[in-house]
C-alpha cells in the first residue's frame, strides 16, 4: 500500500525551515555557497536583495537577540523592530552585528567573543554583499568542515575585514562567527573555527 507524507505545515514555516537548512549547510560547511530557497521573490532586485536577508533574519532573530547596525539604516532598523521586536544595543552587547555595505568600520574588535566556560556567547556578524562570483577577495580558509581548504570570491567585503577577522578568531574557541549572504540570496559562512589565510 502506498503511504503518502502529508506536510501539514504552513508554506511560510516550510521556508523558514528550508532557509535555516541552508545556512546549517554552509556553517558546516566553511566557503561553500548555499543558495537560499526563493519565494515570492519581488521583481525588483533591490527589493529582493532585501526579501533575502529578511529571510536570513527570520532564523536568527527574535525579541530576545540584540544586535547592532554597523551603520545608521533607520529602515532596516525600523523594519527589525516591527517583525521581531529585537532590542538594538552597543556593539559590544550585540549578538549579531549587522553590517549591509561590507565594511564594519572597525567594529568586529570591539564584539563579545565568549568565554573559555561559554564559548558560543560570542556574537555573530552577518553581511550582506554583492556576489561570489570570480573577482572578488579570495580568502585561504581551511579548518573543521573544509576538505584540505577552500578559496571562495567575495565580491563587496573589503579585504580589511578579512585581516580584523583573523586577529579576532585568533584565540579558538573564542570568536565570532560569520555569514555573508549575496544579494542574489547566496550564503557563505566562516565560522570562528575556521582558520583565514592570505588570498
Amino acid at each position: 500500500m502506498n503511504t503518502q507524507i502529508v506536510d501539514h505545515r504552513e508554506p511560510l514555516e516550510v521556508h523558514q525551515h528550508a532557509v535555516f537548512r541552508a545556512l546549517l549547510q554552509a556553517m558546516s560547511r566553511p566557503g561553500s555557497i548555499q543558495p537560499l530557497p526563493q519565494i515570492n521573490l519581488s521583481a525588483d532586485p533591490q527589493a529582493s536583495s532585501q526579501e533575502h536577508l529578511t529571510n536570513l533574519l527570520d532564523c536568527l532573530f527574535d525579541q530576545e537577540v540584540n544586535y547592532c547596525l554597523a551603520a545608521p539604516d533607520a529602515a532596516l532598523s525600523a523594519q527589525i523592530h516591527e517583525r521581531w521586536d529585537a532590542q538594538m544595543v552597543a556593539v559590544e552587547q550585540a549578538d549579531f552585528l549587522l553590517v549591509p555595505a561590507g565594511n564594519s568600520h572597525g567594529q568586529l574588535e570591539r564584539l563579545k567573543r565568549g568565554t573559555p566556560d561559554f564559548p558560543d556567547q560570542g556574537a555573530s556578524v552577518v553581511y550582506q554583499v554583492k556576489s561570489f562570483a570570480t573577482g572578488g577577495i579570495t580568502p585561504h580558509l581551511t579548518g573543521p568542515g573544509i576538505k584540505e581548504s577552500a578559496q571562495p570570491s567575495i565580491n563587496g567585503l573589503e579585504s580589511e575585514e578579512l585581516e580584523a577577522l583573523r586577529q579576532v578568531n585568533s584565540e579558538f574557541p573564542l570568536g565570532v562567527d560569520v555569514i555573508c549572504i549575496s544579494l542574489s540570496g547566496e550564503l557563505l559562512c566562516i565560522p570562528r573555527s575556521t582558520r583565514i589565510g592570505d588570498e
